[in-house]
């Protein structure tokens, strides 16, 4: 599985001319073998609850870091 992420400032580049089509692809788009190891990797993170994990792990890590924070150390931002 891919994906690709551009910031706002290059959309917006790339977005000023209404003709412009953005042709890009991978040496592995629409392969079998590649689709059939998302639908694996996807079952397993379901079976596995990992997105609910993520979630809670992601609670505490914040919760630590904004701790962390208030005792004085330096963090820019936490959400």
């Amino acid at each position: 599985m891919g994906g690709v992420l551009v910031s706002r400032t290059v959309c917006d580049l790339f977005e000023q001319d209404p003709d412009f089509v953005f042709m890009h692809g991978y040496t592995y788009s629409g392969h079998p073998a590649a689709c059939a190891a998302a639908i694996a990797n996807i079952d397993l993170i379901e079976k596995e609850g990992l997105v609910e994990r993520a979630k809670h792990i992601g609670k505490r890590i914040s919760r630590a870091l904004r701790h962390l924070k208030a005792m004085g150390f330096y963090l820019k931002f936490v959400a």
